[in-house]
């Protein structure tokens, strides 16, 4: 069952404004990643950037998973519709 706080999560990270926010926040990530990171742990702070892009993109939030509430967005907009 999902919990109020995931639920709310998910529904804030769903909306456009949060699905650009991880877009940005990877892409951030990226940047910093290639400017201040040297070999091995370019690549993978890189790599790890490429999760919240993917994660906005596909409209996921992991974090709400973890409190509780709907991997989807989908899911959580449904749910609060209730």
């Amino acid at each position: 069952m999902a919990t109020k706080v995931g639920t709310q999560m998910a529904c804030q990270m769903a909306r456009p404004a949060g699905r650009a926010g991880r877009v940005v926040a990877g892409l951030v990530i990226i940047a910093l990643a290639l400017t201040l990171a040297h070999g091995t742990a370019r690549t993978v702070v890189a790599i790890v950037g490429l999760v919240p892009i993917l994660a906005g993109l596909i409209n996921i939030c992991a974090f709400s998973a973890l409190l509780g509430g709907p991997l989807s967005g989908r899911r959580a907009r449904s749910l609060n519709a209730r």
